[in-house]
């Protein structure tokens, strides 16, 4: 960890670029009054606003229905062997030869009061578009008209896991050939949170927009923007209306402990394989929805939160943790509850706790509430604008760790 860390330092003296857009679930979403913002970072350029989807040309020949064995390699948390991924920001990478590449989809949604489509984001040699999925099989023209020789696509899925599952069917080349995917990144960072981590709303219009797939974009979020600039490789274990003791919907069972747990988030079983994925850095940042109306928790939060860091030091000793507190949260909302000083001091508490047993390897970082200039995505969320000045306090704080360990 240590020495995975270092060559950070040169990388995080660049400016932080701003990821693209982001991902809007869950009926039951956390919906926080929007905070006094204080002044106590300055605001970072906001970023760019997403690639618009665009209905794809129809393609050529039959529709691919085999993957080659070692064709694609996958990123975040997926069903390798299924070849399905449905945690946001999940995807995969592919490197081909031609002039276009195709892929078939399956889509199968999540069953719940919301019946809404997967989207994903295409990057093609670092270009991004958008594109919807359909319910069932789609044929996606995933690249086309290129220039003959080397490309690199990269599939990523914008939208949240309560959207869909996303299977890849078959991949194809016309008239050119798949090539060998690049490797694994090094550095590896594992984030786990709720609709602010997973990007709910980045897309939308302002405060009082809902949940949207449209407006969803996991690959919009702070830590997605935080993991390309550190060139790491990214696991996003969110979604949205989830706490660590309660959830939003109080009738929902699955707190983010139990879901962190498992491989795809939708699927009880198998569980994941923990050891397949080592971070360095873990960024959790919950506690929204365990203090939000109706039938706030403040009591419990702060145990079952101290309880969560066990279990993630036990399986990543090495690991920098960052427990990360905001930006949705305020004291005069709800009522009596005092949501941002609890959620300060469970995450005080818990390092604490940890630090009392000799571990120097976690802190705490706060998120700030939405600067007036910053403006907000749907229901209250933080904007592109927010999330970018969140990417760069998270990467400030990762320049510390870098430092540090370089001593």
């Amino acid at each position: 960890m240590r020495a995975a860390l270092v060559p950070l330092l040169a990388i995080l003296a660049a400016p932080c670029a701003a990821g693209p857009a982001g991902p809007a679930h869950e009926p039951a979403s956390e919906v926080v009054a929007p905070p006094p913002g204080p002044a106590a970072e300055p605001a970072a350029p906001a970023a760019p606003s997403a690639p618009r989807a665009a209905t794809p040309p129809p393609v050529d020949g039959p529709a691919p229905t085999t993957v080659p064995e070692g064709a694609v390699r996958f990123l975040g948390r997926v069903d390798a062997a299924g070849r399905r991924f449905a945690w946001p920001g999940s995807g995969f990478v592919v490197a081909f030869e031609g002039t276009a590449l195709v892929a078939s989809f399956e889509d199968t949604l999540f069953e719940d009061v919301i019946h809404d489509t997967d989207w994903l984001r295409v990057t093609v040699d670092g270009q991004d578009r958008v594109v919807p999925l359909v319910e069932g099989r789609s044929v996606v023209p995933l690249a086309r008209g290129l220039t003959p020789g080397r490309h690199l696509v990269t599939v990523r899925k914008r939208t949240e896991s309560e959207a869909g599952t996303v299977t890849l069917v078959g991949l194809a080349a016309p008239s050119g050939r798949l090539l060998p995917p690049p490797p694994p990144a090094a550095r590896r960072v594992l984030a786990i949170g709720d609709s602010i981590t997973a990007g709910y709303g980045l897309d939308g219009a302002d405060a009082h927009c809902h949940y949207d797939a449209s407006t969803s974009d996991a690959t919009g979020s702070y830590v997605a923007t935080v993991a390309e600039a550190l060139a790491a490789e990214l696991h996003v274990v969110a979604w949205s209306g989830r706490g660590v003791a309660r959830n939003y919907d109080p009738t929902l069972p699955e707190t983010m402990p139990e879901l962190f747990e498992r491989r795809l988030a939708t699927e009880p079983s198998p569980r994941f394989d923990h050891a397949t994925f080592v971070p360095d850095v873990v960024v959790v940042n919950l506690g929204t929805n365990d203090l939000s109306p109706p039938g706030a928790n403040p009591r419990g939060f702060a145990p079952a939160l101290r309880r969560f860091v066990n279990r993630l030091r036990a399986l990543f000793p090495e690991a920098r943790i960052v427990l990360a507190v905001g930006p949705m949260l305020a004291d005069d909302y709800p009522p009596g509850v005092f949501a941002l000083r609890t959620a300060r001091r469970a995450a005080a508490q818990a390092v604490e706790a940890r630090r009392a047993r000799g571990d120097e390897r976690i802190d705490v970082l706060e998120f700030h509430g939405a600067m007036p200039e910053e403006g907000y995505a749907c229901d209250f969320h933080p904007s592109r604008a927010t999330h970018a000045r969140m990417a760069a306090a998270l990467l400030d704080h990762v320049r510390a760790y870098a430092a540090e360990d370089a001593r």
